[in-house]
C-alpha cells in the first residue's frame, strides 16, 4: 500500500451548506484532505473504509436520524455534532462506538484536536491491519506439521523438544524448520506476538504468552 493511500481523509457529512463549508475549511487549514456531502445516501459512495480517514457526522439531517448511520460508517472513527445538547443521544451514541459526542458551537481547536487524534488512531489501526495481512498470507503457506514446529521453535525449543512433543526426529524437525523459513521469509519485520497469535489461530489454540524474541526459529 502506497503513502498516499495510507492519508487519512475527513469526512463531513453535514446537510447546513455554510457549516459544512466551514468545517471543510477549517479541516483543510489544519492540513488535512477533506470529502463532504449533505446527505447520507451520497456518503456512502464517497467514504471508503479500506483507508485511513475519520467521519463527522451531523446526528440531525434530513433523510435519517444520524444515529441510525453509525454502523454503516464503521470501522473509521466518527465524531458527532449537534446543535441539540441531548443527553440520551449522548449516551446512545457513545454505546454505538462513536469517538467523540461535540455540540455546536464547536471551538475551532478542539474540532482539530479531535479529528487529528482520530485520523493518527486510524492510520495507525490501518498499518497494523496491513501488516497483519501480509504475515497471514505468508503463515497460511505452511503446511499443519510446519506450523506445529515453527510455534515451538518461535518459543525456544530445541529440534530436540520438539521431536520428543510431536514424536519426529530432530533431523526431521530441522527439515520442516528450513522449509518453513524458506515460506515465511524474515520475520523480524513482525512483533513476535503477532505471528505467534496467527500460528495458534492456524492450530485452534489460544495465543501464549511471548517471549522476547525468535527463539531457535531464525537461528
Amino acid at each position: 500500500m502506497s503513502d498516499d493511500a495510507l492519508a487519512p481523509i475527513v469526512y463531513i457529512i453535514e446537510d447546513d451548506d455554510e457549516h459544512r463549508r466551514a468545517l471543510s475549511e477549517l479541516m483543510e487549514s489544519a492540513g488535512l484532505t477533506v470529502e463532504s456531502c449533505s446527505k447520507p445516501s451520497e456518503s456512502f459512495e464517497l467514504i471508503d473504509k479500506d483507508r485511513p480517514g475519520c467521519v463527522i457526522l451531523d446526528i440531525r439531517l434530513p433523510e435519517v436520524s444520524g444515529l441510525s448511520l453509525i454502523d454503516r460508517y464503521a470501522p473509521l472513527p466518527i465524531v458527532v455534532v449537534t446543535g441539540f445538547g441531548d443527553v440520551q443521544v449522548a449516551v446512545r451514541c457513545l454505546k454505538k462506538g462513536v469517538a467523540e459526542f461535540l455540540e455546536k458551537p464547536v471551538h475551532h481547536q478542539l474540532m482539530i484536536d479531535t479529528v487529528q487524534r482520530l485520523t493518527q488512531i486510524s492510520v495507525e489501526k490501518c498499518h497494523a491491519d496491513r501488516i497483519a495481512r501480509q504475515l497471514r498470507a505468508r503463515v497460511a503457506s505452511l503446511s499443519q506439521r510446519q506450523v506445529q514446529v515453527i510455534s515451538q521453535a518461535l518459543l525456544g525449543a530445541s529440534n530436540k523438544e520438539i521431536g520428543v512433543n510431536i514424536g519426529l526426529s530432530p533431523r526431521t524437525i530441522e527439515k520442516h524448520k528450513q522449509a518453513a523459513r524458506e515460506k515465511l521469509g524474515d520475520l523480524t519485520e513482525f512483533p513476535l506476538s503477532l505471528v505467534l497469535k496467527e500460528l495458534s489461530l492456524l492450530l485452534g489454540e489460544e495465543p501464549v504468552a511471548s517471549p522476547t524474541s525468535m527463539g531457535r526459529f531464525t537461528h
